[in-house]
């Protein structure tokens, strides 16, 4: 069975709910673009859910876990603050009205 032929429902998010997201400061000239939020270019394959003919957007509900699921998770003992400054903690209102 493929993923396809699963068919899961749609899913709205509850009023209020605000998502969070690490992304880069400044969009490279392959960014795409989606609804105010910059994602890496189509079949990077940059991270573990990244998909290779869609872009992908890692979103949490918390602040805290946008910047553990992105930045930290991978057993990183240190990161370079140049590696931190080219990078923005989001949080979109816009991503309230999203369905999935």
């Amino acid at each position: 069975m493929e993923f396809k032929d699963l068919h899961p429902p749609i899913l709205e998010l509850a009023p209020g709910q605000t998502f969070h997201r690490v992304q880069l400061t400044r969009a490279r000239k392959t960014s795409v673009r989606i609804n105010g939020l910059l994602l890496a270019p189509t079949g990077l394959q940059s991270g573990r859910f990244c998909l290779p003919s869609e872009a992908t957007a890692y979103l949490a509900d918390g602040e805290h876990t946008a910047l553990y699921e992105s930045i930290f998770r991978r057993d990183v003992h240190s990161r370079s603050l140049d590696d931190l400054a080219r990078k923005s903690l989001v949080t979109s209102p816009r991503l309230r009205s999203w369905r999935f």
